[in-house]
């Protein structure tokens, strides 16, 4: 693909590398002293992290020598984006054999709406492939309905976890709420991700040992919908409790509502409320053996995914 960097074997080349990602960008490792202090600069500035907060050089360092990742995108010579991930064990449902979590990406103000930050998340599964690693994880703010919308849509991951309050108070702009996140799993040699690198749709998983009605002929059922369509719209849960689990017996689609708008909530109070209604339907969704497959018509669209099947995860 033009425009990347010497790191790109013939195989990463074939990848998408975002929608609207400049033929200039350039994506290598990042490995000098002086890329691991921009990367600390980075971070202060996308996040507004004070130095308590900031993933230092140091630790970058020691990580990237023990065989953690970090690449870098360049516009112009100029490092606009970085991804930072470290070896993981299987830590939830279909992850077998040693994987990457993926901790950050980010990308500078200036170079975003580019298709950097999707570009970034490509380089990380060329580099994981590269080592035999299948799966990567990392989480998101599923108040973010842009976010979801990269995740589950056009990379092709599943939302297999829902974390309360995954890192306690936050400081800076992500501070001043609960730190609820999604957890998402991409299954990097899987038939979903695989499809959107040959450029079509990743397909349906595999029906669920406890759906009973077909993938395509299976009605959506709402858990939660947004009260307007406006920034301040409220939840409305339609769907939880008993009737909930009796819907999750049929292996019904199951749509819950983010907030309308790529922003999510900025009021604390509002967002709480998101977050609670997401515990009570998400939550036990995911229990029952569902994921979410897809973000669409600003909604997860979860659907029952069996960690037994047959055909194994990388078929996901």
């Amino acid at each position: 693909m033009p425009g990347l960097g010497s790191n790109a074997d013939d195989g990463a080349a074939r990848e998408p590398v975002g929608g609207g990602a400049p033929a200039a960008l350039v994506l290598r490792e990042l490995t000098s002293h002086a890329d691991l202090h921009e990367v600390e600069r980075i971070q202060r500035e996308v996040w507004g992290l004070d130095d308590l907060e900031v993933v230092p050089n140091s630790q970058l360092r020691a990580a990237l020598h023990a065989g953690g990742q970090l690449g870098g995108a360049f516009l112009q010579g100029a490092l606009v984006g970085f991804s930072y991930g470290f070896l993981a064990s299987p830590h939830g449902r279909l992850m077998v054999g040693p994987g990457l979590h993926s901790h950050m990406v980010a990308v500078r103000p200036r170079a975003r709406g580019l298709g950097v930050g999707q570009a970034l998340k490509w380089q990380q599964r060329s580099w994981c492939l590269e080592r035999g690693i299948e799966w990567m994880t990392w989480t998101f703010d599923p108040l973010q309905a842009r976010n979801a919308n990269l995740n589950l849509r056009h990379l092709g991951a599943l939302g297999v976890d829902y974390l309360v309050d995954f890192y306690g108070p936050m400081g800076g702009p992500l501070g001043g709420g609960r730190s609820d996140r999604l957890l998402a799993l991409w299954l990097l040699a899987g038939q979903r991700s695989t499809a959107i690198v040959e450029g079509g749709r990743p397909p349906e998983p595999p029906v669920g040992a406890r759906s009973v009605v077909p993938a395509r002929q299976r009605l959506a059922a709402w858990a939660v919908r947004a009260a307007s369509s406006d920034g301040d719209a409220e939840p409305v849960v339609e769907l939880s409790g008993e009737p909930l689990a009796r819907t999750a017996e049929t292996g019904a689609r199951v749509m819950v509502s983010a907030p309308p708008g790529a922003g999510g909530v900025a009021a604390p109070e509002r967002a709480r409320r998101w977050q609670d209604a997401f515990v009570r339907t998400v939550v036990p969704l995911l229990e029952a053996g569902y994921a979410a497959v897809d973000f669409a018509a600003g909604a997860y669209v979860l659907e029952p995914v069996d960690d037994r099947c047959e055909a194994g995860p990388t078929n996901l």
